[in-house]
């Protein structure tokens, strides 16, 4: 028993002399790390939309720290999220494309400011951004269904007809309809949702009172 400090001294001593070593030297270098980070959607003015956060989904940030930094910044945790700065709040005539830059301040991690190491670049630098002003526009409904006869060719009951999209004034500029939900023809009357091609894009009412007949015969031929 009395042997076991000494065995253990001679065991365990020089792992802990090798790890202090290791970490003096891994101090003494400057390391670089790349992580991937979403992107937070910038703000915009009243009456104004972003119309392609899809395309701004994430960025590369590149630190730079010492070894001792770096190994608790990958224990710790990493950057979730960086926000964009605003380079113009006056974007002209609209849509217009704006020059956005990363906020090295507005890097999150866990929702608290993540200042672990030395941001010293962003891949890409700049982000585009597309702006427009928010419109409204009247435009109809019509019913979707499936089957080999088209929705065109058979009596619609739709109630409203008419519903109210929003979204930014370049897209609206292109709708002149909306769909709904499949309907089946001849089923009974069902409330069916209102269905936009893009996100952006929002209808009130968001549902409406739908049903599809098939046209009644008013001409019939019999071979005589």
């Amino acid at each position: 028993m009395p042997a076991i400090p000494g065995r253990f001294a001679t065991n365990v001593l020089p792992v802990v002399i090798a790890v202090i070593l290791w970490l003096v030297g891994l101090q003494s270098h400057t390391f670089t790390v790349e992580q991937r980070a979403g992107i937070t959607p910038p703000e915009v003015a009243d009456g104004l939309v972003l119309c392609n956060m899809e395309d701004l989904d994430s960025v590369t940030i590149v630190f730079e720290g010492r070894g001792a930094r770096v190994l608790w910044d990958q224990l710790n945790g990493f950057p979730e999220t960086v926000s964009l700065i605003n380079a113009s709040s006056h974007p002209g005539a609209l849509p217009a494309s704006i020059p956005m830059s990363f906020d090295p301040g507005g890097i999150r991690w866990r929702g608290h400011p993540f200042r672990e190491l030395a941001v010293t670049r962003f891949e890409p630098t700049v982000a585009m951004a597309l702006i427009d002003s928010m419109s409204s526009r009247i435009v109809a409904v019509e019913v979707s269904t499936v089957g080999q006869i088209p929705s065109r060719y058979l009596w619609q009951s739709v109630d409203p007809p008419m519903v109210t999209l929003e979204g930014p004034a370049a897209m609206l500029s292109l709708v002149d309809s909306v769909g709904t939900a499949v309907l089946t023809a001849g089923q009974r009357s069902a409330e069916v949702a209102v269905e936009t091609d893009s996100p952006l894009l929002s209808a009130w009412p968001s549902a409406v009172e739908a049903r599809l007949s098939r046209p009644i015969p008013v001409v019939s031929f019999v071979d005589m």
